[in-house]
Formats: structure tokens, C-alpha cells, sequence
């Protein structure tokens, strides 16, 4: 029974070995990896056929694993159907403009800061945490900042004073003391924004910021978080009017270049009246001073398959620089609003055809044969 296991437990990741290896959005390296395949199966093939030949000159297994044998086969079969079909459902769509839903939370908070309630020492009832609206702060925006108190001990033991400071300024800068912001079924906020006029005088990148906490009782605590400080490569400075070309709704972008260099612009489209989420635009192209403007497209099946016809709103913007050479660090951008109305057409403007890439054929019809799909 316990090889029975272990046999699953190993198909199963080599099915999904395969997945990760095919999936559209991966290197196009795979097609190597196809043609090296093929030159491996016929070897692999004559090995299987040489063992299953000495195994059967062996004692034949009895009905009942060889039952065993069979259901498991099925059961591989069977996911790799399920693999071939979710592959060829994600290859409609061109990886510039997937589909966007409700529960894609990593692109619908693109740069997220997780906060991390921290026990506090002196009272195991009480937890504290800093909040940021990002992990990733530009040295041109100033930064809200907020200390969530929470636990059954607020009723006994509350806060006198939260003072928040940051790493990299010198031992005399003072802190920023927090107000008391809003209370509620056993949560204590504070908040406060600190002044992007302080970045100039920190250095590094990775910066901790510490909340110093004071009670009524004597006793204090600290929490500390980190966030990345960065500046601003490129700024996002407007959308021209939207238009349809083919297949394609296409968003002209202008840019404010401070470092030339190849960006990639991510940022999820909504319907404006009902504000679902219908497609995540991932585009790249190259910005100059001169050559400031790119397009950000999203395919008509895209916007067919979930049947909004426009207006749009563009926002969750995460714009990137990539390195210019080995060793560089990522750049950032950011874009001047937080949300942009963007047109929209009826469909019958856009061209019909569907999106295809011949390359995600190929590895559909390689994760169909493995399935046994004709």
C-alpha cells in the first residue's frame, strides 16, 4: 500500500512538473524541452519494455493489484485531463490581457503590504500591528502610517501614546506621534502620515519603521515593520483616448522618463458601473525621454468572455524597470492617479477572430497525448 502511495504522490508531481514547465506564460524555452522529449521516450519506451518483459517472466501480480494498478493508472489519467483542459482554457487568452477575478488577490493588491500582529509581551491579551497602504514606497509620496491594538485586554489596559520613527535618520529626529483614529469591537487604531520631506535624509532601501507604545498601566511595547524606499524612474502621466485596432482595444500611455530603460506596466481593468474585474493588462516596452509613450492592449476574447462592453476604469497600477545589466536592481514607476476612465466600444468593432499562439498549440497537443486525449 505504501508503494501504491508513493507511486501516486510521484505522478503527481510529475503532472504538475508539466504544468509549470508548458504553461503559457512560462519561457518559450519549452519547446526545447519538447524537442529533447522526443529524442528521450523512444529510449524510455525500449527501457519500460524490457522491465515489463522481465516482470512478467517474473511471478504475475495477483487480481487484486493488478486492480490496484489499473485504479491508479485511471486516477493519473484523469488529472492529466484535468491539466490539459485548465492548459487549453488559460491559452485562449494572450498573457498582455488574462482574465481578472474576484479572488486573483496577489494582482488585485499589486505591491501589498501584509501586516503581522505582534504579541505583546507584558499582556499576552493585547497584539499590535503596522500598517502601510504599500510595501513598495516612492520617495515622492508621503506615507500614511497606522497602529492597529488589538485584543480582550483593551477594556483593562489602553494606550497613552504611539510614537512611530524610521530607520536611517539621525538618533535626534524625532518620532511622529499617532492619533487615536477610530475604536471598534476590540480594535484601537492610530494613524498618522509621515512627511516624504524625511526620505531625503535616509540612504537606504530597505527601511524599518518602529512604533514605540506607551500604557496607562507603565508598561511599554514595540513593534516594528520594514518597507522598500525607492525612486521614481518613471511616472505615468496620462491615457490618450482609447480606440479599437482589430482585435484589440488599445490604450496609449505617456510616460515622464527619468531613466531610460524597459518597462513593464501591470494594471487590472474594471467595469466602471459595476466595478467587476474583467482583465489584468501586462505590457512591456521600451521608454526614453524621447520615445516616452507605449500601448497597453487587452485581446477582444478577453473582454467577450466576461461581457462588459465599457466604459472601463484602469487602476492597480505596478509599473517596473528591468535591469539594464547583470547585476542592476529592478527600477520603479509609478502612475500620477490612482484610476483612469477608459472607453469602451461594442463588440461588433472588433475584429472575431480568436487568439492563438502556435507554440501553446504545441504544448496542448503534448499535455493531450500524456493525457490520452484524442
Amino acid at each position: 500500500m505504501k508503494k501504491n502511495k508513493a507511486m501516486v504522490l510521484s505522478l503527481a508531481a510529475v503532472s504538475m512538473a508539466c504544468l509549470w514547465s508548458l504553461w503559457p506564460e512560462q519561457s518559450t524555452s519549452v519547446i526545447d524541452q519538447l524537442a529533447i522529449t522526443s529524442k528521450v521516450l523512444p529510449a524510455h519506451s525500449y527501457l519500460m519494455k524490457t522491465v515489463n518483459s522481465k516482470m512478467s517472466s517474473a511471478v504475475a501480480p495477483s487480481p487484486e493489484v493488478a486492480n490496484q494498478h489499473s485504479l491508479l493508472g485511471e486516477g493519473v489519467r484523469l488529472q492529466m485531463v484535468e491539466v490539459a483542459q485548465a492548459y487549453q482554457e488559460n491559452s485562449r487568452y494572450p498573457k498582455y490581457s488574462k482574465p481578472l477575478y474576484e479572488n486573483d488577490w496577489n494582482l488585485l493588491h499589486p505591491r501589498a503590504f501584509i501586516p503581522k500582529a505582534i504579541p505583546l509581551g507584558f499582556n499576552e491579551g493585547l497584539k499590535a500591528a503596522i500598517v502601510l497602504d504599500q510595501y513598495i514606497v516612492s520617495r515622492d509620496n508621503n506615507l500614511a502610517v497606522r497602529v492597529v491594538i488589538s485584543g480582550e485586554a483593551l477594556a483593562e489596559v489602553k494606550p497613552e501614546t504611539v510614537v512611530v520613527s524610521l530607520s536611517g535618520l539621525s538618533k535626534q529626529a524625532e518620532g511622529l506621534s499617532l492619533t487615536h483614529s477610530s475604536f471598534s469591537e476590540g480594535v484601537l487604531t492610530y494613524a498618522g502620515v509621515i512627511d516624504k520631506s524625511v526620505f531625503s535624509s535616509i540612504d537606504q532601501i530597505d527601511v524599518v519603521v518602529n512604533a514605540a507604545l506607551s500604557f496607562d498601566n507603565g508598561e511599554a511595547a514595540n513593534v516594528t515593520a520594514v518597507f522598500k524606499l525607492v525612486v521614481t524612474d518613471a511616472k505615468m502621466t496620462r491615457l490618450e483616448r482609447s480606440y479599437v485596432e482589430g482585435a484589440h482595444l488599445i490604450i496609449p500611455a505617456y510616460f515622464d522618463v527619468l531613466v531610460p530603460g524597459y518597462y513593464r506596466v501591470e494594471a487590472n481593468l474594471f467595469d466602471e458601473e459595476s466595478q467587476a474585474p474583467i482583465s489584468h493588462l501586462n505590457s512591456a516596452f521600451l521608454l526614453t525621454a524621447r520615445e516616452n509613450s507605449g500601448l497597453l492592449k487587452i485581446h477582444a476574447s478577453t473582454l467577450r468572455s466576461k461581457g462588459f462592453v465599457g466604459p472601463y476604469t484602469l487602476s492597480d497600477f505596478n509599473i517596473t524597470r528591468g535591469p539594464a545589466n547583470p547585476g542592476d536592481k529592478t527600477g520603479y514607476g509609478e502612475a500620477e492617479q490612482d484610476a483612469y476612465k477608459v472607453q469602451g466600444f461594442d463588440f461588433s468593432l472588433y475584429s472575431q477572430e480568436a487568439y492563438e499562439d502556435p507554440k501553446n498549440q504545441q504544448r496542448l497537443e503534448f499535455l493531450q497525448k500524456m493525457a490520452g486525449i484524442d
